[in-house]
């Protein structure tokens, strides 16, 4: 059995900007809990927030479109990475519908931002103005870092990370302005563990179903869909503990389910329910896709997407080596 040697410089930078975020989001809900801003000033955070937003994304696509390791690996690595990183978001969605169903929470949300009722289903718009304005982001970030190609990778994560913190702090300040949330939340309880449990087995199965189709192990597919969207260290565990094909699979297929995730949340809103919009993102609903799914499925759900996040990133260094030396 290979040793695993997990990045702890990647690990000890994550625990860093999660720290932030943490922070900001927590002094944000405490914030908007007590009133402390008026209603002035309410609308200024919220246009930092949105422009924040815009920079986010489109940064997310500077940053894929200047990363050679991803424009290297866009032949047939990259083809088997898309196939992965969609089937891992279709696992995870059919499995947490499944736990909603089951345990009664398929209409958790749908008050705010959407109805699961067949008539306003027709009525709402699978895309708005902000929908459309984070894909353009992430699309012309994209071109522009294909074009600049040496831009500075640290200023990069810099820009992310300063984002990350406005956005959240913003985040903060709306959910804790919205009271009613904590009493909705309470009708999660316990149930609010099994979330990330469901997205982690839809994910790692749906790429189990796909390694049928696109020539790996069960084994490797396995561990490939337990990225659960961490692209950095999941490709870094794969890299030394396997291969470096295995390892840039990795790195694209959840690089990928991170920009699918922003350009399917109005569909699967839309179409769900505002439960499922925590599926697609894996453990990336703490960070980079918690404002998409604050924006498209409303404030309700950016609490239990933020757990699931969470639980889901701790898993990431369990169970890539685990499940790829099985």
């Amino acid at each position: 059995m290979k040793k695993c040697i997990i990045d702890k410089k990647i690990l000890s930078l994550k625990k860093e900007i999660y720290m932030y975020i943490l922070v900001f989001f927590l002094i944000g809900a405490l914030i908007g809990y007590y009133n402390i801003f008026n209603e002035k000033m309410d609308k200024i955070i919220s246009i930092i927030t949105n422009i924040s937003l815009v920079v986010l994304l489109g940064t997310m696509g500077m940053k894929i479109g200047s990363n050679e390791r991803i424009i290297t690996n866009l032949g047939m690595i990259g083809i088997k990475a898309g196939i992965l990183s969609f089937v891992t978001i279709i696992g995870s969605l059919i499995s947490l519908l499944i736990f909603a169903k089951i345990s009664g929470l398929n209409n958790f949300g749908n008050n705010q931002g959407g109805s699961t009722s067949k008539k306003n289903k027709s009525k709402k718009k699978v895309f708005d103005f902000t929908s459309y304005l984070m894909i353009f982001s992430v699309i012309f970030g994209t071109i522009l870092g294909l074009m600049i190609s040496d831009i500075a990778s640290n200023l990069m994560d810099k820009i992310v990370m300063y984002s990350l913190i406005a956005l959240l702090f913003g985040i903060g300040i709306d959910t804790g302005s919205k009271k009613t949330i904590f009493k909705k939340l309470k009708k999660l309880g316990y149930k609010i563990i099994f979330i990330p449990v469901f997205v982690a087995i839809g994910s790692i199965f749906g790429a189990i179903f796909a390694s049928f189709f696109i020539g790996l192990t069960i084994q490797e597919a396995a561990a490939v869909g337990a990225g659960f969207g961490w692209y950095s260290l999941s490709g870094v565990i794969l890299t030394r503990v396997h291969s470096v094909s295995l390892g840039s699979m990795a790195f694209l297929s959840n690089i990928f389910r991170e920009l699918l995730t922003v350009i399917i949340l109005p569909f699967v809103v839309k179409y769900f329910g505002n439960l499922a919009a925590i599926a697609p993102g894996g453990a990336t609903t703490m960070d980079i896709t918690l404002p998409v799914i604050k924006e498209t499925a409303g404030e309700e759900l950016v609490i239990p997407a933020f757990i699931n996040g969470v639980i889901l990133s701790a898993l990431v260094p369990i169970l890539v080596p685990f499940l790829i030396n099985l």
